[in-house]
């Protein structure tokens, strides 16, 4: 089928980003002239600096990431560019212009939604040698998408193939991350989402096909799972509870479980803005902690789990029907 609108796709990004040790590849690449006449010229430099793959797919992903800043204003005011064409040969060179002009625009004007990140980025490791894709689907980033079908399409990512695989990563997320409630985004590196491992990826990822590789997703578990931040990937701290819809009636009991917690003192649960919920907890086998809360109808429709006063994971809480 011939489509004759191309849609800007864009994305609302709320992330939490935690300090990390600069990865050498990272170093080198922030040490880069703060602009390059020409993508060529940005390419002559990836590949006069790094030998392996793996590290020129990091690369890329590390300029783009700390050069591109997302644009809230076209996110909130998308554009649609109409095609007219009178052959199927005329139509794809014209959306093949289309798309090297929004290449070309946010390489010059360092500005985009994710579709720009991620043409930018494949058209970058392309000239590199890199085999790539560019994947259109569905992100997770509100809470009020949890429990919901995901429709329409508002997100698109990359995946690029070093060590003799396929590599997930969204240069998108991995810049910085718009404050909720505002309009204003924070240029925020983080690496990530750069070689993030599938089973976490696909918590806020979804492909528009559903499946990755010889993989079909499960869409219904995508659709029902909390709201993930991923604020401590480093300290392996994981949620066990992954029904993102709970069911409570005023004065019910909730449970939650996370492995590998630390400190105690460090955690918070809030139901609307700034209303913390009290809470119980027992350490079970395994490194396991379990929090009990009593549910009431004045904490709203989200509990919001916060570990060291960042957003850790949110749930919707619907009236149980019984």
């Amino acid at each position: 089928m011939i489509i004759k609108n191309i849609t800007i796709l864009f994305l609302f990004i709320f992330s939490s980003i935690t300090a990390q040790e600069i990865h050498p590849v990272d170093q080198k690449v922030l040490d880069y002239p703060k602009s390059f006449s020409s993508i060529d010229k940005l390419v002559e430099k990836i590949q006069s600096d790094f030998k392996t793959d793996y590290d020129k797919a990091r690369a890329i992903y590390v300029w783009i990431a700390n050069s591109v800043t997302y644009d809230m204003k076209l996110a909130q005011n998308p554009t649609t560019d109409v095609i007219k064409y009178e052959s199927k040969e005329q139509f794809d060179k014209k959306v093949e212009e289309l798309k090297q002009k929004r290449i070309n625009q946010a390489f010059r004007s360092r500005k985009g939604v994710c579709q720009h990140f991620t043409e930018l980025y494949h058209e970058i490791a392309e000239r590199v040698g890199l085999k790539v894709q560019s994947i259109s689907g569905f992100g997770r980033v509100s809470p009020v998408q949890i429990g919901v079908s995901s429709k329409p399409l508002n997100h698109t990512w990359n995946a690029v193939f070093a060590e003799n695989r396929w590599i997930l990563l969204d240069a998108t997320w991995g810049s910085g991350f718009a404050e909720s409630g505002t309009s204003k985004f924070s240029k925020r590196y983080s690496d990530f989402y750069f070689d993030t491992p599938e089973q976490i990826f696909f918590m806020k990822h979804f492909p528009e096909d559903g499946k990755w590789l010889d993989k079909t997703l499960n869409r219904d578990w995508f659709e029902n799972l909390p709201l993930h931040y991923f604020p401590f990937p480093e300290k392996g701290i994981e949620l066990l509870d992954n029904k993102g819809v709970l069911q409570a009636v005023d004065g019910q009991k909730l449970s939650f479980r996370l492995k590998n917690l630390t400190q105690i003192e460090s955690i918070l649960f809030e139901g609307k803005p700034n209303q913390r919920i009290p809470f119980n907890h027992k350490i079970l086998e395994d490194n396991v902690v379990e929090f009990e809360i009593i549910y009431k109808k004045q904490f709203g429709r989200y509990i919001t789990i916060y570990l060291e006063n960042v957003t850790f994971a949110t749930f919707k809480v619907l009236p149980n029907k019984k």
